[in-house]
């Protein structure tokens, strides 16, 4: 590593990529390749004093590395279909029950589970070089679609499209007249990208869904073919088309992106050989964001930069001074290669036992492709609302689809704030905790690129990558190498804890500095978790079968298999222990109350820790429907939750996936029946909490009544008053399995509510 060079004087140039030498006869293929190392692309700091770290090759012999910086400015435009601009909107619905109707002409689209219907929707012309286009590779900053609903309904998953389609010919089964999708319905593998977000109409009105990494996608080469739109539910959602008669009523696309600004090169340093690798110091600003780069120079004069720019944000606001703890002493289960039968439940009952808060699970759910038989099993034990968070595993592919649809339905439900697409290439946060959940060697591409941009910009104190499949070296068993040693480095880096399961065993890691060359660097009983070093673990003892053990190493610091003995258990940590937010207690236990193996976990706070807000539902309250009418008025009172270091910013009440009220009260006919209501709250750090209050109208005899049927729920005592006749009774409702109501998490709102 050398020392920072003296100033250079501005100079012009492009973002990245070869440029050439002052006699330009070198042909660019020979020009020095260069790598940026750190800051990562998208950190940011809390310091205003940077080290930038990059590194150069060349065959011809390196003479000189050059940093570039600057500050950006982000610029923003509106997509409609005008002639102006040549933007064309093309959208439709695909009907399943319709499935050689085109429906082109539609003033509305749809997208709706029973009956199946698909939507579809592109803005053409957005990249070239006319004079409203954004020219090929701008750095996107954000860009979103805006549509009008008027049928409000389930949630959506938005994927990317990988074939073309013609709005006045597609159906159901032809993308264009006589040209089969590859997948009916355009969807599937071949027709879409496996990477989805999650869009939602919570109501009638205007309504912007994400649509960032596919313009981003579309900007960087990939061809645009649009965008299709799948259910997660049977609720049929619905928004007015580029058909519609009404103008402002019609989608558009809005779009911010970067461009240069003051980006020139900064400082230089001289250097010698085929490779080398500088840092330069640099004092920036607070609150400002910046592009950089690092452009080498050979003995030849030929130049170039790295391909891509990184982005950096120094930052001097609470959230970027504060590292989000968990829920007090939050319990968490891993497990992996279930099964269905006694071993399966043994292991259930053991995780509701021990009073677990939650499950993540690594995959490989019960081998039989049957996603209602594996969800009723988890029912049958740990209830219906517990949290249970999975990832895709190998024996999970063909009913994938379902299985998705159910867990994220699961997740969203108990208050889990998640992105992506579930379970293959996704994040969540729960009560604190940030987990990954990804797919890597199962399905989708990408997944360590993913997981450090994920692990870069979020700020919790505790991390976890949930994985499936395995390298040969982390496992004690006979698999092979197949996810590739990324996603474990980049979740090293990250300093995540990796949690796996595939091979039908336990083991744990001592703790890591280097997963591709086992390198250990502490094999102490309390480990500290920290960016670039952590531990990984295979609990793949779910109750499926057991193996023997094969292989072993240095690096192992526990083993659990046939060859000792095992039998079916669950490794559980619980974080935040005791009032302190950086430590977790670890232990395996199997069926057989046995503690196999037992360590201790610290993480290393980058910033002061914010802790959760506390979200407060009221108790529950059961009432009788006093007029016969099918429902009963009853107000819900959330003024009791309360941030300890800060103050609650908002309120969402939701039942299931539909939102009921955004404000600290919601007074709500609630019909005859058991409602359960989830109240999410946010902190002014934007960490989030949620609890559950269980509404339960019973049906009434009917005829007149002088009482109101008014229910409130006492913000201070959670006791239910009424002034109805009929009595009304409270209870706590259990939403994990210790019986603790109230949960939390941290990042932002659930995307697509």
């Amino acid at each position: 590593m050398m020392a920072c060079g003296a100033e250079v004087p501005d100079e012009p140039g492009n973002v990245g990529g070869a440029l050439g030498n002052a006699g330009g006869s070198r042909a660019l293929t020979t020009a020095p390749t260069v790598t940026l190392l750190s800051p990562r692309d998208g950190e940011r700091m809390a310091t205003t004093n940077v080290t930038f770290q990059c590194s150069a090759e060349s065959s011809e012999g390196l003479q000189q590395i050059t940093l570039w910086y600057g500050t950006p400015s982000v610029q923003s435009r509106v997509f409609r279909e005008d002639a102006k601009s040549g933007v064309v909107v093309d959208d439709t619905t695909l009907v399943a029950k319709s499935a050689k109707r085109n429906f082109g002409g539609e003033t509305s689209v749809s997208v709706d589970g029973n009956p199946v219907k698909h939507a579809l929707i592109r803005f053409s012309g957005l990249f070239g070089s006319g004079v409203d286009q954004l020219p090929p590779g701008t750095r996107i900053d954000e860009a979103r679609v805006v549509v009008r609903c008027v049928d409000a309904g389930d949630t959506m998953v938005a994927y990317r499209l990988l074939e073309d389609w013609t709005e006045g010919q597609t159906t159901w089964l032809e993308r264009k007249a006589g040209v089969p999708w590859s997948n009916p319905g355009a969807n599937g593998a071949a027709s879409r990208d496996t990477t989805g977000i999650v869009w939602s109409c919570p109501a009638a009105g205007e309504r912007a869904f994400d649509a960032t990494s596919f313009v981003r996608a579309w900007a960087d080469g990939a061809p645009n073919h649009g965008i299709v739109v799948i259910p997660t539910g049977g609720d049929l959602t619905r928004w007015n088309s580029n058909e519609h008669t009404t103008t402002s009523s019609r989608p558009r696309l809005e779009v911010s992106w970067v461009e240069l600004g003051d980006f020139s090169p900064r400082q230089s340093v001289a250097v010698s050989g085929s490779s080398a690798t500088v840092s330069f110091s640099a004092a920036l600003s607070w609150n400002t964001r910046y592009l950089w780069s690092c452009e080498a120079t050979d003995a030849t004069g030929a130049r170039s930069r790295a391909p891509t720019s990184f982005e950096l944000t120094v930052e001097q606001t609470p959230s970027a001074l504060r590292s989000v703890a968990t829920a007090p002493d939050l319990k968490v289960a891993f497990i992996g290669d279930q099964g269905l039968g006694p071993n399966a439940v043994a292991v259930l009952q053991l995780i509701r036992g021990e009073g677990a808060d939650a499950v993540l699970h690594q995959g490989d759910f019960e081998y039989e492709d049957n996603p209602a038989a594996w969800e009723e099993q988890i029912n049958s034990v740990l209830g219906p609302d517990f949290p249970y968070f999975v990832s895709i595993g190998n024996h999970d592919e063909g009913q994938w689809t379902e299985y998705q649809r159910r867990a994220l339905e699961r997740a969203i439900r108990v208050g889990a704030t998640c992105e992506g697409d579930y379970g293959v290439m996704s994040a969540c946060h729960y009560q604190g905790l940030y987990f990954v959940l990804v797919g890597p060697d199962i399905m989708g591409s990408g997944h360590d690129l993913y997981i450090r941009d994920r692990l870069t910009a979020d700020a919790s104190l505790w991390s976890v990558c949930s994985w499936h499949k395995l390298m040969r070296l982390m496992q004690v068993e006979g698999k092979n190498n197949e996810t590739g040693w990324g996603v474990y480095e980049e979740c090293r880096r990250g300093g995540a804890i990796v949690a796996t399961a595939h091979a039908h065993s336990y083991s744990r890691t001592h703790l890591m500095g280097d997963f591709d060359t086992q390198t250990v660097v502490s094999t102490a009983t309390t480990l500290t978790i920290d960016r670039g070093r952590t531990i990984a673990f295979v609990s793949g003892l779910g109750g499926r079968s057991i193996r023997a053990q094969r292989l072993d190493g240095h690096w192992w610091a526990s083993i659990y298999t046939a060859t000792q003995g095992a039998t079916y258990g669950a490794l559980f940590c619980t974080f935040n222990v005791a009032g302190h937010p950086e430590r977790a207690a670890c232990y395996f236990k199997d069926i057989r109350n046995r503690v196999i193996d037992q360590f201790g976990l610290e993480a290393t706070p980058e910033r002061a820790v914010n802790l959760l807000p506390v979200a407060s539902a009221g108790a529950d309250v059961t009432q009788t429907d006093v007029h016969g009418d099918g429902a009963e008025t009853i107000t819900l009172d959330g003024r009791a939750s309360v941030d300890p270091d800060g103050t609650i910013v908002s309120y969402s009440w939701r039942e299931g996936l539909t939102v009921l009220g955004t404000s600290a009260t919601l007074t709500r006919a609630f019909p005859v029946g058991r409602h359960t209501v989830t109240l999410l709250v946010v902190d002014d750090d934007g960490a989030t909490a949620s609890d559950t209050v269980v509404v339960t109208v019973n049906a009434g005899s009917g005829g007149s009544s002088s009482a109101s049927g008014l229910i409130t729920i006492s913000p201070s005592s959670g006791a239910t008053t009424t002034s109805s006749s009929a009595a009304a009774t409270s209870s706590t409702t259990s939403t994990n399995a210790s019986g603790t109501t109230s949960t939390s998490s941290s990042g932002g709102v659930l995307q697509g509510l």
